[in-house]
């Protein structure tokens, strides 16, 4: 004999789009909520595993911010391919109602594990992906958030949409992931007592992508956008593979 538990925010809700498990209870709400009120589709809505925070897809984003945000101007236009690599790129750029501006990057790799554990399969789909990421980071180099502007709707309050000090928190994460990247490393001073970094690595991996420089903080707007992109891909990238290196240690170990 079996019982049934009752729902609580915990409880995760069965789904089957592009192979994820499981939403919680909370985002299968969240999800409902902007299919109902803006007519979008399931399919257009992703988690990435428990997050309250909904990834929205490029059509998705678009029609929430013309619908909740007041910004007269945005477009998105794909950047290079880097066949290598695997590398897809697209440029967001938006303009406020007092004429400031921002170009924003957005990349995307064949072959990436996306948040609903689906590998991203072809060029085409790594473009999509691209620009709408594009567009999310660009919304968010602006201040809209738009789980925070449909509240404020619901609200009937206005959705403000200003400049963050996106510079110096791109540049903090940009250091954060030299770090972890190995690309900058502490090693003893010349004294003997404390320690400085080593950034001979990190200057050689700015230099060769961005040609003449060699500091995070010499980058453009969109130079720095698009170096951070690269540092988050291939933290993202190791982070799987440790996981799955991890993985088979452990079957192996059984």
């Amino acid at each position: 004999m079996s019982s049934t538990a009752p729902a609580s925010e915990n409880t995760t809700v069965r789904r089957a789009i592009h192979g994820a498990s499981t939403w919680t209870l909370q985002q299968e709400e969240l999800a409902r909520e902007f299919m109902e009120t803006y007519g979008l589709e399931r399919k257009q809505i992703g988690f990435d595993g428990s997050s309250p925070d909904p990834i929205f897809d490029y059509e998705a984003l678009s029609l929430l911010s013309l619908v909740l945000g007041d910004i007269p101007s945005i477009r998105t236009e794909p950047g290079d391919f880097n066949n290598a690599a695997g590398l897809a790129s697209a440029i967001c750029h938006l303009t406020l109602n007092d004429n400031r501006s921002r170009e924003v990057f957005g990349t995307c790799l064949v072959g990436e594990i996306l948040h609903d554990n689906s590998e991203v399969a072809d060029i085409s789909q790594a473009l999509k992906i691209a620009q709408a990421r594009a567009v999310r980071n660009g919304l968010r180099a602006v201040g809209f958030d738009p789980v925070k502007a449909h509240r404020l709707a619901k609200a009937d309050q206005p959705s403000p949409n200003q400049f963050t000090d996106v510079r110096t928190k791109e540049l903090a994460e940009i250091h954060i992931l030299g770090k972890e990247l190995g690309f900058i490393f502490d090693v003893p001073n010349a004294g003997g007592t404390g320690v400085v970094e080593n950034k001979t690595a990190w200057k050689n991996i700015i230099g060769t992508h961005f040609k003449g420089k060699t500091s995070s903080g010499e980058l453009a707007d969109l130079e720095r956008s698009q170096f951070l992109q690269m540092l988050r891909s291939w933290k993202s990238a190791r982070t799987r593979t440790e996981g799955s290196e991890m993985t088979g240690a452990l079957l192996e170990s059984k």
